[in-house]
């Protein structure tokens, strides 16, 4: 179990990072040619994909297209998963052990409020998107890994910190938590999600495309 709890928060940890970045940068690019494609030149497609980028980071215009619930459940799950997974004392050790660098740590009773927010905030919007019926209509059974991987990873997470939680061995915990983790920064290049994230308008114009085919 110790060289499989190594494998999985060392080498793979490493190796799935390296995906998740190179996996980003390169839908960003494909993405990115598809808004270029409509444009007459290439610099009217760079300009138009950095205006949907900055249109999508206005919270004005997100809570007009998703709602003022989504978008409050949304900032609650950015938030967590950038502070706990990169602040907190055990990921911070992980990250400098990493990077060889002396990472920054938040408290830790930060960390539990957080991850307990994150937790319920995800729970919301899984059931949010499970009730849209136009939702799980164009979605592929790879874009539900995000958040059940992220509650995988929470939950588990919060439970590795709380070992006296945990209905199974701390081993058991650990591995839980790192395969989830490992597997989220996996597989989130390659579902919509980052899309959308990217390039809002090439993400619906996929979504557009999906439901034309599926009519």
């Amino acid at each position: 179990m110790a060289a499989l709890l190594e494998f999985t928060s060392g080498f793979l940890f490493r190796m799935a990072l390296v995906v998740a970045i190179l996996g980003t940068l390169f839908q960003f690019a494909q993405n990115a040619l598809v808004v270029g494609r409509t444009s007459d030149t290439w610099q009217e497609g760079v300009t138009s994909a950095l205006k949907t980028i900055l249109a999508w980071m206005n919270p004005v215009s997100r809570v007009r297209s998703a709602g003022v619930v989504r978008e409050i459940l949304g900032g609650v799950v950015l938030a967590g998963v950038i502070v706990v997974p990169l602040f907190y004392l055990g990921h911070a050790r992980l990250w400098g052990r990493t990077l060889g660098l002396d990472w920054p740590v938040v408290a830790a009773h930060v960390s539990d409020v957080l991850t307990k927010g994150t937790v319920v905030a995800l729970l919301a919007l899984l059931v949010l998107r499970l009730a849209d019926a136009k939702y799980r209509a164009i979605v592929r059974p790879i874009d539900w890994i995000p958040i059940s991987g992220a509650l995988v990873a929470f939950v588990s997470g919060y439970l590795v910190a709380h070992p006296g939680y945990s209905p199974v061995s701390p081993d058991v915990t650990q591995l839980t938590h790192y395969v989830a983790a490992d597997g989220l920064l996996l597989a989130v290049p390659f579902t919509r999600l980052v899309r959308c994230v990217l390039l809002p308008s090439a993400y619906e114009g996929a979504v557009r495309h999906r439901q034309e085919v599926k009519a």
